[in-house]
């Protein structure tokens, strides 16, 4: 139910509205013009999108905490505005063409027409009618001109058209509300921080000196002397999870904990892979590395205490004569 209660937000602030007076004199479609001629927005990917029925839905709450018996819903629910549903439309050579596969309704506005919370056929249901009505509208060569489909739409879902705005997206700009699920926040949030971990994870931050570790050989990217250096003795870890040799670690399993052991010093990676693969498999084995490096530190500053005695050029010189014998 949280995400039901959480689709939709939108801030009317950061958008345009559909004045009466603009709109009397020009039509959306002539006011939609200008305003993109006014922004120097000419080009091939422009993107309009019209939102209709921004609403309160602090009122909805109110209706759903009384059908429902709510005590409280979950605070972190935003009880602002929401967007009924959103139309965008391709902008080329002054023609408004819909992108039918970015049709959105949410769920927000099932609750404030319904309400009451759907079940998931319900929604599928509510979500494929609009989206057919909405097709049939701009297919349908009874309802000539831009001007009078889109007035069609707000008039067969009784919108007032103060309640309608706009927005002109620029060349490859998105809109965040199509993102209408539970982790928009976290997302906002994820956008205003200086991270480098994050920026890597969301692919901000690419390396020039990334090298593409191709295995086939018939492939122009293949390259044996990556994996001689990345499979070179002094980059095997120093630990191994102890488990069944039968399930040792596969040629490119090896490489990855080599590199995440000892190769480079990035600080994020991600593995991916369908299950039964040796994801776990391979994160044993660089638990087991950290587990054996953290011992090594440990007992480097016991010596340097005096608590074990003994000589550090020893332990190492032991250290790397076991590392030798188990590879």
């Amino acid at each position: 139910m949280a995400e039901m209660l959480e689709s939709g937000d939108v801030k009317s602030s950061n958008l345009s509205k559909f004045e009466a007076e603009e709109y009397q004199k020009m039509g959306y479609y002539q006011l939609l013009l200008s305003r993109i001629s006014k922004c120097r927005l000419w080009s091939k990917n422009n993107k309009v999108v019209i939102y209709f029925d921004i609403f309160d839905f602090s009122k909805v709450l109110d209706g759903l905490r009384k059908e429902y018996r709510f005590k409280e819903i979950n605070p972190e629910v935003s009880s602002g505005e929401k967007v009924g549903f959103i139309l965008k439309f391709q902008e080329n050579n002054q023609c408004f063409k819909l992108l039918g596969n970015e049709l959105f309704i949410s769920s927000s506005y099932y609750l404030k027409n319904k309400g009451k919370v759907p079940d998931v056929e319900e929604f599928i249901k509510f979500e494929r009618e609009f989206k057919e009505y909405i097709r049939k509208v701009f297919s349908s060569e009874n309802i000539i001109g831009f001007n009078h489909k889109i007035e069609a739409i707000r008039k067969y879902y009784g919108i007032e058209l103060s309640n309608c705005y706009f927005k002109l997206l620029r060349n490859g700009e998105q809109d965040e509300v199509k993102l209408n699920s539970f982790y928009l926040r976290d997302l906002r949030w994820a956008k205003e921080r200086n991270s480098e971990n994050l920026d890597s994870y969301l692919g901000l931050r690419v390396d020039k000196n990334q090298v593409n570790l191709e295995i086939r050989k018939n492939k122009p990217d293949y390259n044996p002397a990556v994996f001689e250096q990345i499979l070179a003795p002094h980059n095997y870890p120093l630990g191994r999870f102890p488990s069944n040799t039968k399930y040792a670690l596969s040629l490119m399993q090896q490489v990855v904990v080599n590199l995440i052991s000892n190769v480079d010093t990035k600080n994020i990676r991600s593995v991916n892979g369908p299950p039964g693969t040796g994801k776990t498999t391979l994160l044993k084995d660089v638990f087991a590395d950290l587990v054996v490096k953290q011992a090594m530190k440990m007992s480097e500053t016991a010596l340097l205490s005096g608590k074990l005695g003994g000589n550090m050029g020893e332990l190492a010189n032991y250290l790397t004569e076991l590392q030798e014998t188990t590879l």
